[in-house]
């Protein structure tokens, strides 16, 4: 058990995880310059790259 406040590390993400991450952050910053996100580019690729990471 880790003490209170700690922090485990977390290992580095592969290699497409970044690169899909990075495809939709752009995508996702056209959108917004379109006027058609109502939240910042980068928080709406780190929900959406969450929601898609399921539990087997």
């Amino acid at each position: 058990m880790r003490p209170a406040g700690s922090v485990a590390s977390l290992p580095t993400p592969p290699a497409a995880a970044l690169e899909s991450h990075r495809i939709l952050t752009a995508d996702l910053r056209r959108a917004a310059e379109q006027g058609k996100l109502r939240l910042a580019p980068e928080l709406a690729a780190q929900m959406i790259m969450s929601a898609d990471v399921g539990v087997c």
